[in-house]
């Protein structure tokens, strides 16, 4: 007993020893096109970099325990604009670096507030050196060490594992320079006393490299940082150059060009699974998707797909837990990874999120209903290329859950899940997304097959795209309106008709009543009418904080706003669901008055409506969209369920 009791004892302090082990630096990294070396921890991995997040040129990663915080490395560099004179706002932008100031608005302008970003919540400054001691002389550096605030008792071990603790240094040259560079460590509280040395060893021989002349632009030539926010449209050419000189520092990554696409890929993606990605990409997408689904403009945007080597590097760069693959909004990109178990589901998992990647230009900047969305996605996962054609079949993924749900009757009615809200959906994603490829599967199916009995339901898809296309771009010019155009004065009374007045054109004498009889007063829709849209619950701001203020009118003393300078259109700025369940759906009440406007306030100028709700938002312009499709006296919503559920079975 006392033997065995020594050797547990024995285990665990080796466990602790080897978890607690101190972190050692390996070899020094060299990044020429962005200016930088640093010595790196021993074995640490290398995370490519989002082509949006302008600032950071690298970032690197450790192990972490299991449950705990990863290590990591974060290289940041902010260009500086040139010093001038004071001028005017516009033209200090114009003087500095070329469409830096813009690109630059909605992200960290230095080190410290990328490293706070970093904490998210509360935090502590707990050490500080203004003269921080680098091994080059050229150079001067600063540096904070932050400790986050978390709940419970800080001197326990497993609240230190949660706990974050960064150390962050901003590096500059002692002359004057165009750049100023940020470093960022992070690691767990609980690894301070075996990490937080090293880290700043690493800090201290951090070193700027001086520029070839041959790398330096000139006014007017080359690429540059600004290029990566050009218009694909506007700038291809230009575009494609920027993303893949940022992938210059990245040894093991490359990208590959097609006709609508940029491929951006590790270099241990086989050769043949990379060539049917690029092969199958424009293939659906030509064949299938631009067929289904005519975009509202022709779509000429360029569009990355991003192929990580594994499902470790795939969670290293962003991928949500328990996905397969995700479509980012913000940054434009498709995501996924090589399954080397299965490269069939490799292939699936690119079909589905193509798919979002090209609705999301088709109609309109907006995402559809998530039924029709995540449905639509899987529907075209379940495809099998043959010879360059693209053949539906069952989603095995999907089959079993669906098959139960019906089986027990604990799938969603229709009538309720055509409305669901991405929020609605997610909540139960093994139920939705089984049910949503089922609906579309269903619809497609009996219309592609010709099924008599079922005929009534052909075209209804199609009649859903056509009409939130319609409102989308309703709401779009809504929105454009309002922020150029002064409101309409409210209509005054009436003039009171004076005696030997002619009667209006076609109408009855003065005091008479109009055509058609009284207009019917506000307030509860006439029976038969489609009930009126409830207010918006509000549009998720991006993420990193709330948008700009948008000005609803352009009233007395403000300035007119020229249309190719407006921001996104308010309702439709959420991030494009795809299949990441971190994007929001937005929500939150309504502000005061359901419209925005303070209670007791006048109402807003009365809105287009198309089939009777009022389109003022995203969520109300798809709602429209359903109401018009599939509730009207065509369809019977519970018989459409009822032979929906009997063809499935």
């Amino acid at each position: 007993m006392v033997r065995t009791g020594l050797r547990l004892l024995l285990l665990l302090a080796l466990a602790v020893g080897s978890e607690a082990a101190p972190i050692t630096l390996g070899p020094r990294h060299k990044d020429e096109s962005n200016g930088f070396q640093i010595q790196l921890p021993d074995k640490w991995d290398q995370v490519p970099t989002k082509f949006q997040e302008v600032a950071l040129v690298g970032k690197w990663s450790g192990r972490a325990k299991r449950g705990g915080i990863t290590p990591g490395l974060f290289v940041l560099r902010f260009l500086q604009p040139k010093e001038q004179a004071p001028v005017t706002p516009r033209e200090a932008v114009e003087r500095g670096v070329p469409g830096y100031e813009s690109m630059m608005r909605f992200q960290e302008k230095n080190v410290w507030e990328y490293a706070e970003r970093l904490l998210w919540g509360g935090h502590e400054i707990i050490e500080e050196d203004q003269d921080f001691s680098i091994s080059a002389k050229t150079l001067k550096a600063q540096v904070r060490v932050y400790r986050e605030k978390v709940q419970g008792d800080p001197k326990l071990r497993y609240v230190q594992e949660q706990q974050k603790l960064i150390i962050a240094a901003e590096v500059k040259t002692i002359e004057a320079s165009d750049s100023v560079y940020g470093v960022v460590y992070e690691c767990a509280v609980a690894d301070e006393e075996n990490m937080l040395s090293a880290f700043k060893h690493s800090i201290r021989r951090f070193k700027i490299l001086e520029p070839d002349e041959e790398d330096v632009d000139e006014e007017g030539g080359g690429p540059t940082d600004s290029d990566i926010f050009v218009n694909s449209e506007e700038k291809p050419a230009a575009w494609r150059e920027a993303r893949k000189r940022k992938l210059a520092g990245l040894k093991e990554w490359d990208a590959l060009d097609t006709k609508n696409y940029l491929i951006v890929y590790n270099k241990e993606v086989k050769r043949p699974l990379l060539k049917k990605i690029a092969v199958h990409i424009e293939q659906i997408r030509t064949n299938i998707y631009e067929k289904l689904f005519p975009a509202s403009k022709e779509v000429k945007a360029i569009s990355v797909v991003r192929v990580c080597k594994d499902l470790e590097e795939y969670h290293r760069y962003g991928g949500p837990g328990g996905s397969a693959g995700y479509w980012d909004r913000r940054d434009e990109e498709l995501v996924f990874f090589q399954d080397k178990s299965n490269k069939k589901d490799s292939l699936r998992v690119l079909y589905h999120e193509a798919f979002h990647q090209y609705i999301h230009y088709a109609v309109g900047d907006v995402a559809p209903h998530s039924w029709f969305n995540e449905g639509h996605g899987d529907y075209f996962a379940g495809h099998d290329c043959v010879g360059g054609k693209f053949i539906a079949k069952p989603f095995r993924w999907r089959t079993g859950i669906i098959a139960n749900a019906l089986g027990q009757k604990t799938y969603v009615p229709l009538e309720k899940f055509l409305k669901y809200t991405q929020g609605e959906y997610y909540s139960n994603p093994g139920l939705c997304y089984a049910q949503g490829w089922s609906f579309i599967y269903f619809l497609r199916e009996v219309e592609r097959r010709k099924i008599v009995k079922y005929k009534k339901y052909w075209g209804l898809l199609d009649r859903y795209f056509e009409a939130i296309k319609r409102n989308v771009k309703m709401v779009k010019e809504n929105a454009i309106e309002g922020l150029n155009e002064p409101p309409a004065p409210p209509p005054g009374p009436p003039p009171e008709p004076q005696p030997g007045d002619p009667a209006p054109p076609g109408g009855p004498a003065p005091g008479g009543p109009a055509p058609g009889g009284p207009a019917a007063p506000p307030g509860d829709p006439a029976p038969g009418d489609p009930p009126a849209a409830p207010p918006p619950e509000g549009a998720g701001a991006p993420e990193g904080g709330a948008p700009p203020t948008v000005p609803g009118t352009a009233g007395e003393g403000a300035p007119t706003v020229k249309t190719r300078d407006l921001p996104a259109p308010p309702g439709l700025e959420q991030p494009f669901p795809g299949e990441n369940p971190e994007a929001g759906a937005g929500g939150g009440p309504a502000p005061a008055g359901g419209d925005g406007s303070p209670p007791g306030s006048a109402p807003p100028p009365e809105r287009r409506t198309v089939a009777g709700p009022q389109l003022s938002d995203e969520e109300s312009a798809l709602n429209a969209a359903v109401e018009e499709v599939f509730f009207n006296r065509n369809i019977d919503i519970r018989e459409l369920e009822r032979d929906w559920v009997e063809w499935s079975k």
